[in-house]
């Protein structure tokens, strides 16, 4: 059976309670009645949210993968990933939804705005791999 640790548990708990508050946000007032304030305050919670979700799914395949590959020499470098590294990883690709919902709601999305995201999130993959 899968064991959360005490850290894991906090992140799954800021995360239901950002996600909940975002829904909160969504249901019980427009962005006409709530303000500037409140519009980012429901960025920032989705974001909060995101980052959490992603933080237990990379932490779930570094463990199954890690599992996996044990016997290869590909199973060492994936137990080595730290939960840092995890976790720059998780704020950053958590940032991809956030912005084309933000480009969304000024404008078209397209697919050069979307060629760009993906662009960027890649470019600041790669320095999270270099730098950590």
């Amino acid at each position: 059976m899968y064991s959360v640790s005490m850290r894991q548990g906090i992140v799954i708990t800021i995360g239901v309670v950002m996600a909940s508050v975002s829904l909160g946000l969504m249901n019980l007032t427009t962005p006409d009645t709530v303000g500037p304030l409140g519009v980012l305050a429901f960025f920032v919670c989705l974001y909060i949210a995101i980052v959490c979700l992603l933080y237990i799914i990379l932490l779930a395949l570094r463990r199954g993968l890690g599992k996996i590959i044990r016997s290869a020499k590909y199973g060492m470098v994936i137990e080595q990933i730290t939960g840092w590294k995890l976790y720059y990883y998780a704020s950053v690709l958590a940032l991809a939804p956030v912005i084309l919902l933000g480009m969304q709601s000024v404008g078209e999305v397209g697919i050069l705005e979307i060629g760009l995201l993906i662009l960027f999130e890649a470019l600041a993959c790669f320095y999270i791999t270099k730098r950590f």
